[in-house]
């Protein structure tokens, strides 16, 4: 709450003073019966000129002031100029946390820590992921993300790429994730006995959805729970407008929760349906160019129908199923955070990020590490057998024939070893 309090202040300088236009128009508008007629045979009605141009300028105007402010940062931080080195050695090898971050972590589930990676690795990751993107930096093992809404207008790969996945045998990614400062705090949290389990650089353009809640928990065959943790770094400056992350404190103490496709989470468990109606206005002329509404007349006196994620939208993006339950509004907590500024999480805890409505990219670097001293389990039955089933399924298709247990086997390293059960 406090950091949202603090972007309120910070975007509070934004002083719009709408003026009431209501009274030069109707509080009242009498349907004719030839329009419920129209309404009760086809299931919609369209309504011209309903909502006067003020209240639409209003609505419009704090985006574009929005914009502007977002804008102008973008304008200032790119002034910055630096040249990548490895200055791994420059940085202390052990940052030793206090008592009070220990239990604030046990407690919460979660643990951020400023400046944490230097700015010269941090540019070193940046340029990275635009050199795989260019194909000046070989792909290796990445797996490349792309965001599927984004892929017809993107001028470049870098415009359409989500995230890159499976990034541990690259070489300059790799240092992140055998980071000596992040590695040991990860291992004042789970133990010297360490393995990296996932992997990835999350690009996030602008125009990428948000990602709804859900826990890491959700995809790992292995257990303890408490032994798994996730480093989440910003590369770039995250703000609530470009992405950032969100957590629930305290959430990772309860159960894995059943997930789901997003498309799932907006069911209506109420009824009669005829007494629930959407209306839907333009504030900007709509078209069939820039994506306008489309019905299918009389559609609504037919059944209820199955509904699932199509084919060519991004899989495997699961999120928690009864989302304003578990994961109201009110109770998550936004992590706005500068270059370098790492959290750490368990994997339990529920989380998830906003959409970017900014004009700038908000990348991050993220390892999942889990200690050597994990097992797997059988999920077989479980809320986890789902997405199991899911990929193992996804990656036949390519030709790769692997148990979901011997997949995550393939990705697991050992960073700071002794001994690994994964």
């Amino acid at each position: 709450m406090d950091t949202k309090m603090n972007y309120n202040r910070r975007f509070g300088v934004l002083k719009l003073t709408p003026k009431c236009v209501n009274a030069e128009f109707p509080k009242t508008f009498q349907l004719s019966q030839e329009q419920l007629n129209f309404f009760a045979e086809n299931g919609y009605l369209v309504m011209k000129n309903l909502i006067d141009f003020g209240l639409l300028n209003n609505y419009s105007s704090v985006n574009i002031l929005n914009m502007d402010t977002k804008m102008n940062y973008n304008r200032r931080f790119g002034l910055l100029k630096l040249t990548p080195k490895c200055v791994n050695a420059e940085f202390p090898k052990t940052f030793q946390l206090s008592q009070e971050q220990l239990d604030f972590f046990e407690e919460n589930g979660y643990l951020v820590i400023k400046n944490l990676i230097d700015f010269g690795s941090l540019n070193s990751y940046r340029k990275r992921f635009s050199e795989i993107c260019d194909g000046s930096a070989p792909r290796g093992m990445v797996t490349i993300v792309k965001e599927p809404k984004l892929i017809k207008e993107a001028k470049t790969l870098e415009d359409c790429v989500n995230k890159m996945q499976d990034i541990i045998d690259d070489e300059v990614f790799a240092t992140y994730v055998e980071n000596p400062g992040l590695l040991d705090v990860v291992s004042q949290l789970i133990g010297d006995n360490i393995s990296a389990v996932h992997t990835m650089v999350i690009n996030k353009p602008p125009g990428t959805g948000r990602h709804p809640p859900h826990q890491d928990l959700y995809y790992f065959p292995f257990r303890p729970a408490e032994k798994i943790v996730t480093t989440w770094t910003a590369i770039d400056e995250v703000t609530i407008e470009n992405g950032c992350l969100y957590v629930l404190p305290g959430s990772h103490r309860g159960d894995l929760h059943r997930h789901g496709y997003p498309e799932d989470l907006y069911y209506f468990p109420f009824r009669p349906s005829e007494k629930i109606v959407t209306t839907w206005t333009a504030i900007d002329e709509v078209t069939i160019e820039n994506g306008c509404l489309y019905v299918l007349p009389g559609s609504h006196r037919g059944d209820l129908h199955r509904h699932g994620y199509p084919e060519k939208f991004e899989q495997l993006f699961h999120g928690i199923m009864d989302e304003d339950k578990v994961a109201p509004e009110h109770k998550r907590v936004d992590l706005v955070m500068g270059p370098g500024d790492t959290v750490f999480f368990q994997s339990g805890l529920v989380h998830g990020s906003r959409p970017n409505v900014s004009k700038v990219y908000r990348k991050i670097i993220s390892c999942h590490y889990a200690s050597g001293d994990c097992h797997y389990i059988d999920i077989t039955g479980t809320v986890q057998q789902k997405i199991a089933d899911e990929i193992v399924a996804a990656f036949k298709k390519r030709g790769v024939d692997l148990t979901y247990e011997e997949m995550w086997r393939h990705k697991c390293k050992q960073v700071k070893p002794t001994k690994s059960n994964l």
